[in-house]
């Protein structure tokens, strides 16, 4: 079973009596969305940069050193295509490091909610991904809402002990 790896503790909204841990699921929750639509658009602009990378025209205009130029005071050897291509790893590294955290974050979302029904995954998907509010989550999911309001304590109960059984 593979435990949460994501760094928690942004606890913002911490109710009185509420687990942390619980709590900090919901901030996984409700930051799940918003990570799913990053990701999407990190690893589009990767494939842009790396598009952009293997293009040719990106080196026009761009000229190397002429060793018939006289060299500045300094002994530093610098080239613009250096520069531009060490800004391009740089750039891709961080992207790819930057996907594979947003990816870590989906993932373990994903494995802590494989013990949940669908109903129940669905109602905390809707209430906390989506800030639905308990009326729209009614007629989302066809049950009433005192139902969803048990469906959505019930499913931070299982929850829990997942999450303690995890951290034995």
């Amino acid at each position: 079973m593979v435990q949460c790896m994501v760094k928690l503790g942004k606890n913002t909204n911490e109710y009185k009596g509420e687990n942390k841990m619980i709590t900090d699921v919901k901030t996984l929750l409700a930051e799940y969305g918003a990570n799913k639509r990053l990701l999407s658009k990190k690893e589009q602009i990767l494939e842009q940069v790396k598009m952009a990378s293997n293009s040719q025209d990106r080196y026009e205009g761009i000229r190397s050193m002429n060793y018939d130029e006289v060299p500045s005071n300094t002994n530093k050897v610098t080239s613009i295509v250096e520069n531009i291509a060490l800004k391009q790893l740089e750039m891709e590294y961080e992207l790819n490091a930057e996907i594979a955290q947003l990816k870590l974050n989906i993932i373990s979302v994903d494995n802590l909610l494989t013990c949940l029904g669908d109903s129940h995954r669905d109602i905390l998907f809707l209430r906390l991904s989506e800030g639905y509010t308990w009326e729209e989550v009614e007629k989302e999911i066809g049950m009433s809402i005192n139902t969803c309001r048990k469906y959505y304590a019930s499913a931070f109960v299982v929850l829990e002990a997942r999450l303690k059984e995890n951290n034995r």
